[in-house]
């Protein structure tokens, strides 16, 4: 749930941004005038997962966690190159010689 509430802070820090382009008008750069809502829920993100991963690799072997986070990690990745790859063909224009 943590995870999700930091990645709802970062729509609402740019939905601030998307107004004006100005940070200025977020209640707590308001407050301590060096700090967004996007910058504290990314760096909230990103210890809450740094956490998890940590969780994840002291509860199993060194090859189990690789094994665990390419399984994660390369479907989504190569998912995203195939639907990039089309995407490009796509709007290029040119036919694509394999």
């Amino acid at each position: 749930m943590l995870r999700v509430a930091f990645a709802a802070l970062v729509v609402l820090s740019h939905s601030f941004d998307l107004i004006d382009g100005n940070p200025d008008r977020q209640p707590v750069y308001r407050l301590f005038g060096t700090v967004t809502f996007g910058e504290l829920a990314v760096d909230g993100f990103f210890i809450v997962s740094g956490f998890l991963i940590t969780g994840s690799f002291l509860g199993s072997g060194y090859g189990a966690y690789l094994g665990k986070r390419v399984l994660r990690i390369y479907p989504g990745f190569l998912v995203a190159f195939v639907v990039s790859i089309v995407i490009a063909q796509v709007f290029s224009g040119h036919a694509m010689d394999l």
